[in-house]
């Protein structure tokens, strides 16, 4: 089974699509996995990446969530959402 090449890349593509993952993070994967030729230290540093990333925000959601009830959470969430909405529509 080849590890590296057009054959791996099309198969990443492939899966990717399948699972329904239409995210910049996806597409980074294959690009690297293009450029890189080694799958398996593509996938571990994307991996590492996203963790890195993403365990730090779990971590202050939790910590907020234990200081400030989940409805003020919501009505702040949904008005920031609605906020950046109507900024989209009035800068296009």
């Amino acid at each position: 089974m080849p590890t590296s090449g057009p054959h791996i890349n099309a198969t990443m593509v492939r899966v990717c699509r399948s699972k329904g993952s239409n995210n910049n993070s996806a597409a980074a994967t294959v690009a690297l996995a293009a450029q890189f030729h080694s799958i398996v230290w593509v996938v571990i540093g994307t991996t590492v990446g996203m963790m890195l990333a993403n365990v730090p925000v779990v971590f202050a959601g939790d910590a907020l969530i234990r200081r400030v009830p989940l409805k003020v959470v919501r009505i702040v969430t949904a008005l920031s959402f609605a906020a950046l909405g109507v900024y989209v529509l009035v800068t296009r």
